[in-house]
């Protein structure tokens, strides 16, 4: 799993730049470990009908929104779900969750407003920024 998030980083992020920016900063977990905690991946009719439910939730107002504008929204609160409340009081991004759309490319591309349906699915990450485990300290030589 390591692998494959440094493989998705390194594919997704020159990709999401260009589209919108869905790092808070460009050096976020710089510091840590970008750690894989959930993957969402409905078929395309349950994600329909849960953007239709998310969106006529009281509480919240989708408005004429299009459809990839809708299904991040929904994609960013799932993840900050997982995020615990002790991420607001802890230096730097530790702590921090992050929504990484993987598929389709339609979501990514610079045209997604235009591109993206919820027909075509959803694939995504939610990724938490951990810290680096402690070095072990050195062992002191045995003495002679």
């Amino acid at each position: 799993m390591p692998h494959r998030l440094v493989v998705l980083l390194a594919v997704l992020l020159p990709s999401l730049a260009a589209a919108h920016d869905l790092l808070p900063r460009h050096d976020w977990c710089s510091l840590g470990r970008p750690v894989v905690i959930a993957e969402l991946d409905p078929a395309p009719d349950e994600l329909g009908q849960t953007v239709e439910m998310y969106c006529s939730d009281a509480g919240r107002n989708c408005g004429e929104f299009d459809d990839y504008t809708k299904v991040l929204h929904l994609l960013q609160d799932v993840c900050d779900s997982y995020e615990s409340g002790a991420a607001a009081s802890t230096p730097g991004d530790f702590g921090d969750v992050i929504v990484l759309p993987e598929r389709p490319v339609e979501f990514t591309r610079d045209d997604h407003h235009r591109a993206y349906r919820t027909t075509l699915g959803i694939r995504a990450v939610c990724v938490r920024c951990d810290r680096l485990p402690a070095l072990p300290l050195p062992t002191p030589a045995p003495v002679r």
